[in-house]
């Protein structure tokens, strides 16, 4: 499969297993756990995951001679991670998952698209930027009501600083040309939850007690949103640009739409299918399906 191709397939992927994160830490907030509890103990018992995952991969011929980035690891948790688990579980506590969602992937796009510029040389083009707002409008009228009755400064602040890391953790790995994958997760995620670990402390949250129920919902949230979405955006940045990667990821509240219609039962309403339109004519756009010029025909798309 062409490297765009499959840069696109992981951010979508990404895009659909981060989808979960909301409804699932509302449900562990409910339980009664702390924020900064739940951003700590999903990304150990992330490491803890893929650490398992990687014992048994030693033998593989791939993993032969990989090499670590630890330092790599360790200047990109401090945004993918830290920034973005630690401010995002503190949006939820503060505002609803959906407005939450709008305000951190909007952030998260915009800032990949600016910082992109200035640090990667990266060009801001018609195509890139028109697919950006027509994704970030579409999102905000799936979720209209939402942001008009119950809109939080507090809560919005922290998702906006939750995308902000989220969308220079993007640039920052392109820049310093980190190779995604699943032993660059497990290093990330292991500084992650050592920096995790200082508020976490700070505010005596590691003392928690579960039912079975929310060890349930902790190690969901820690296996899909946390371990294999992680993993499939560190390998969508390593194959596009950051901004592509971002832009692609809004399209987040589609597949909370569909998971919802799934496990509950909710039809969706006329302005997520409006919305949903609007998403995907994003998505195309600023992947050059759709180009506003014709010498964007023939340029590569990456």
């Amino acid at each position: 499969m062409p490297r765009h191709l499959s840069g696109i397939c992981f951010a979508v992927c990404a895009a659909a297993l981060n989808a979960t994160i909301g409804a699932l830490s509302k449900l562990l907030i409910s339980a009664g756990l702390t924020t900064s509890a739940i951003a700590f103990y999903k990304t150990a018992v992330a490491v803890i995951v893929v650490s398992f995952v990687l014992l048994l991969l030693k033998h593989a011929p791939r993993w032969r001679g990989c090499r670590a980035q630890w330092w790599q690891a360790a200047v990109c948790s401090m945004l993918g991670i830290f920034m973005l688990f630690f401010f995002e579980t503190r949006a939820y506590q503060h505002t609803d998952a959906a407005t939450a969602v709008v305000v951190l992937m909007a952030s998260a796009a915009l800032s990949a698209i600016v910082l992109g510029r200035f640090f990667l040389g990266d060009r801001i083009d018609r195509n890139i930027l028109l697919g950006a707002v027509l994704a970030i409008i579409g999102m905000a009228v799936i979720f209209q009501k939402n942001l008009a009755t119950e809109l939080n400064i507090l809560g919005v602040w922290y998702a906006g600083l939750a995308g902000l890391g989220y969308g220079a953790f993007s640039v920052c790995m392109k820049k310093i040309k980190a190779k995604g994958g699943l032993l660059f997760t497990r290093q990330v995620l292991v500084f992650g939850a050592l920096y995790l670990a200082i508020p976490a402390i700070h505010e005596q949250a590691l003392s928690i007690t579960l039912s079975v129920n929310s060890a349930i919902i902790l190690l969901l949230l820690a296996i899909f949103p946390t371990l294999l979405g992680f993993f499939c955006t560190t390998k969508a940045i390593e194959l596009l640009k950051p901004s592509q990667v971002q832009t692609i990821e809004l399209s987040e509240p589609l597949f909370a739409g569909v998971f919802a219609f799934i496990v509950m039962g909710e039809v969706p309403a006329m302005s997520t299918l409006y919305g949903g339109v609007l998403i995907v004519l994003g998505l195309l756009f600023s992947n050059h399906v759709i180009p506003l010029s014709r010498k964007q025909r023939t340029l590569p798309c990456q």
